[in-house]
């Protein structure tokens, strides 16, 4: 019987890493690996801390109403932020206090302002130019900011005309005087904003990583080199083009408030951090960072993302104290190569340094930033296959971002975790619940499309992972279409669209539309990474998989060729994928009807993944249910149901009862209990197969015929042939719809002529079967000689 189900379609290869600086990992048994690549959310962190190092503190504290509703703001805006500073710098504390931007938001719109028993020390004159800058209504603050520096300027020549009498009114003449010489002072109001850029992707750097692709010895460096240098030239341009417009909009056209403007660069600085770690880590030359250069380089956030004004507004971290402010960014600088690290491949790498950051983040107490940093370490953790504990670190992420005030970061959070649930299978109906959770905070905040993108992408993950094909396709070409409309698209997001889509048409019997999205996916790697790159291992075994169930085995075995070699010289003759890559090749050889090389594929795999997977992982199930096959087909019986009953205990251990692709392993363990005439004990596991199948029951499949044809069988050796015909006759009408292997249509018909004759309900039909069978030329000759066997029954008979 083929096993054309089942098989391990799109597996990770970092299990084939080397011990240090690489991700190596210990598979969680049964692990579903076909999205061994996410679709995060957030990498580093999409909120920002605005900090003494991009000019300020808290950038919220500092920003009119009018700018936190989305009304239309004008100078007067600029009156508040401007108010406000000076406020503080007098003072020693903001004007208005709040932990979380709805608190703060209240305070500003009540005129709350902060007191102190100092207060007094402050020229009366002086307070009241303050308190009628940080007016709540536009209306009544000064006209312009002329007109408050006028006032200013009087109140200056007040102090002069008096003793300085004390300290703080010292610090007022001196700050009073350079405000309003900067607000007089005629300087280009937007200098060189390439300047902070360069220290990330300077012509220098470019040449230094240009050198390292072009010092690999990887066969896909070029393409992936050329690739990377676009796309970190264009990062770099549309950082200046965001930074200048920032700088302009405030300075120049006057349509933006100072605070905008902040929030801005801070969130460009993040982006800077995020390029300039990615290039440092890739000038070291390291090749498992040159084979994942191009999702790291992806994996930078878009400078485009902080012209988000609203979202910017939205997700603002407010950091009064300028110790912590201070302390906060160069723990977001050490996050940002933690996460370089982490996409670029180099697990060991962001692990160690994500422990060196870790006690420090505690210690600040700053709940965004730990839900970040825990969301880091669940990354890493999914890398290693440490389902649980990624599910510890990320539920402890969600509540801390939820009670820092952190939609974004929760819904990364919640996301990700819906991920770890299913493909880890701890428990898919879990995973659809934080989905939920996901949905909830999308609605909530009017998220953009890219996130809606995301997390519908997850949503189809966890649905096909619970046997739900068909609505995972409609959530993948939900995300698909919704990918379509993103004025950036990441083309290895695209990527992972079309195969994710590809593999739930797949299991719906929708094989010409599945393989034309793998060949998409196909196509933009070979762009993008190259034509020996490993990412194809996984795309190109997929289609190899599709063209089997499409019955087109000479097709399918060159693209399956293809993969195991990718995998060979990728990672060696024992790696992980290349085992992966031998199972999935003996399949095709199998339906093809080479037994003798099929099973040479099987048992080399098996060797391999018994070691790199471990004896109970679902992978070795797959070998030893193949494997299985070859020895029944072969007439090996004893040794045929040995290795049945070892892959069906295996399966039941990592599958929920329900699961379908129980159906696999229980068929084939029927069909050598039954080559072995042992039908009673087959019956059960027969019917049980079939009803997994009518459960999730889609387009007819070889499989579906297959377990129907175990059932018949079952049947008529225990003298039931009026109850086979059923199942017989419902497999012969699927195999009238699928292209199946030669064998299987005799098996099939051979079956339901036995139970067509048997019962009495058919014995001329069962004639014009078997006559048909016999003009077939491509049975075995073991088939042949049962057919002339079950002739010479009937002539007697007749």
């Amino acid at each position: 019987r083929v096993a054309d189900f089942g098989l391990a379609r799109a597996v990770t290869r970092r299990t084939d890493a080397p011990e240090g600086d690489a991700p190596a990992r210990v598979e969680a048994a049964g692990n579903d690996e076909r999205y061994s690549e996410r679709w995060e959310l957030t990498g580093a962190s999409t909120v920002t801390t605005v900090t003494p190092q991009h000019g300020i503190v808290g950038t919220p504290a500092y920003m009119a109403p009018e700018a936190f509703t989305g009304a239309d703001v004008d100078a007067r805006a600029d009156q508040f932020s401007f108010c406000a500073s000076l406020f503080e710098a007098i003072h020693g504390r903001l004007p208005f206090a709040g932990k979380s931007i709805p608190e703060l938001l209240a305070n500003v719109e009540a005129g709350a302002l902060t007191t102190a028993d100092d207060d007094a020390d402050v020229p009366a004159w002086l307070r009241g130019v303050m308190i009628r800058g940080l007016a709540t209504d536009p209306a009544a603050r000064y006209p312009s900011m002329q007109a408050l520096t006028a006032e200013l300027e009087r109140g200056r020549g007040l102090v002069r005309r008096r003793l300085l009498t004390s300290l703080a009114a010292l610090v007022v003449a001196l700050l009073i005087g350079v405000v309003v010489l900067a607000v007089d002072e005629d300087a280009p109001p937007c200098g060189d904003v390439e300047a902070p850029i360069e220290q990330a992707w300077s012509a220098e750097r470019r040449a230094a990583v240009a050198g390292v692709f072009a010092a690999s010895k990887a066969p896909y460096a070029g393409e992936t080199g050329a690739y990377v240098l676009r796309a970190a030239d264009a990062l770099r341009d549309d950082w200046i083009a965001q930074r200048r417009d920032a700088c302009e909009a405030t300075r120049v056209q006057e349509i933006q408030s100072e605070a905008i403007m902040d929030l801005r660069v801070a969130c460009l600085e993040r982006v800077r951090y995020e390029l300039a770690a990615f290039v440092e880590l890739l000038e070291v030359g390291d090749p498992r960072t040159v084979e994942n250069a191009a999702a790291a380089i992806a994996a930078v956030k878009s400078p485009e993302r902080c012209g988000e004004i609203d979202r910017l507004m939205a997700h603002a971290r407010v950091v009064d104290d300028p110790a912590l402010a201070a302390e906060v960014a160069r723990l977001e600088q050490g996050l940002a190569r933690v996460w370089a690290a982490h996409y670029a491949g180099a697990v060991a790498t962001s692990s160690a340094a994500l422990d060196e950051l870790l006690p420090a983040i505690e210690a600040t107490s700053f709940g965004p930033l730990r839900a970040e940093a825990l969301r880091a370490r669940a990354n890493i953790r999914l890398g290693r296959g440490e389902y649980r504990d990624a599910q510890a670190d990320l539920e402890e992420a969600y509540f801390t971002a939820l009670a820092s005030g952190e939609d974004e970061e929760a819904l990364g959070s919640a996301h990700l975790l819906a991920y770890a649930l299913a493909v880890g299978r701890v428990d898919t109906d879990a995973a659809m619940g934080w989905l939920r959770h996901a949905r909830a905070l999308l609605e909530r905040r009017s998220s953009p499309t890219r996130e809606v993108a995301a997390v519908s992408y997850t949503e189809g993950v966890v649905l096909e992972i619970s046997g739900q094909s068909a609505q995972a396709v409609e959530r993948f070409e939900q995300a698909l279409a919704q990918f379509e409309r993103l004025p950036e698209r990441d083309p290895l997001v695209e990527q992972r669209l079309h195969n994710a889509l590809a593999i739930s048409l797949d299991a719906l019997a929708r094989f010409d539309e599945a393989r034309s999205h793998y060949r998409h996916a196909i196509a933009v790697i070979e762009e993008v990474r190259g034509r020996e790159h490993p990412e194809l291992i996984d795309v190109v075994g997929n289609l190899g998989l599709n063209l089997v169930d499409s019955g087109r085995h000479v097709e399918a075995i060159p693209q399956l060729e293809r993969a195991r070699d990718l995998a060979r010289a990728t990672y060696g003759a024992d790696g992980n994928a290349t085992a992966i890559a031998r199972l999935n090749l003996g399949a095709a050889l199998e339906v093809a009807g080479d037994e003798a090389r099929a099973a040479d594929e099987f048992a080399a795999a098996l060797a391999i993944l018994e070691v790199t997977q471990g004896p109970d992982h679902l992978d070795v199930a797959l070998c030893l249910t193949n494997l299985g096959l070859i020895r029944e087909s072969q007439g090996q019986l004893e040794e045929a149901l040995s290795l049945q009953r070892r892959a069906l205990a295996i399966a039941r251990a990592n599958y929920d009862a329900g699961h379908v692709e129980l159906a696999l392993y229980l068929g084939n363990t029927a069909s050598a209990l039954l080559s072995s005439g042992l039908a009673e004990e087959a019956l059960p596991l027969a019917r049980e197969a079939v009803d997994l199948d009518d459960a999730h029951a889609g387009a007819p499949r070889l499989k579906s015929a297959e377990l129907r044809d175990n059932l018949g069988r079952a049947l008529l050796e225990l003298g039931q042939p009026v109850a086979a015909i059923e199942p017989l006759e419902r497999a012969d009408a699927m195999l009238g719809e699928v292209s199946g292997p030669p064998r299987m249509h005799y098996m099939v018909r051979s079956d339901l002529a036995r139970a067509l004759w048997e019962s009495g309900r058919g014995r001329g039909r069962a004639v014009e079967l078997l006559e048909q069978l016999a003009a077939r030329h491509e049975l075995t000759v073991a088939d042949r000689g049962r057919l002339e066997r079950w002739q010479r029954t009937l002539d007697e008979a007749l």
